[in-house]
């Protein structure tokens, strides 16, 4: 039975093994490189506390430390940007 799961028959010609058939060009996945990563890449964003509820202001910096605003986001790599929060005394508590 294993041998059936390696085989690949396209229109009735057998090709051999899967892994001879190259890469899989279905896969369109990307996955951030090195470069994507590196300190001189990463923009510095200035957000401004003043009467912005204290978990919506959490919420904007979370999102752009961790990067989820970029194409190139990808959990396991650090793509975010870096984060100055000023006037955070003027933030609205409720």
């Amino acid at each position: 039975a294993a041998d059936l799961l390696t085989q690949v028959v396209v229109e009735g010609k057998e090709l051999g093994d899967v892994e001879a058939l190259g890469p899989d060009v279905m896969n369109d996945t990307y996955y951030p490189k090195a470069k994507d990563q590196e300190n001189v890449t990463k923009p510095w964003v200035i957000i401004d506390a003043k009467d912005q509820p204290l978990g919506r202001l959490a919420t904007l910096a979370a999102i752009k430390l961790r990067g989820k605003d970029k194409a190139t986001y990808h959990p396991s790599m650090d793509t975010g940007s870096y984060v100055i929060v000023i006037n955070a005394e003027h933030v609205k508590v409720s």
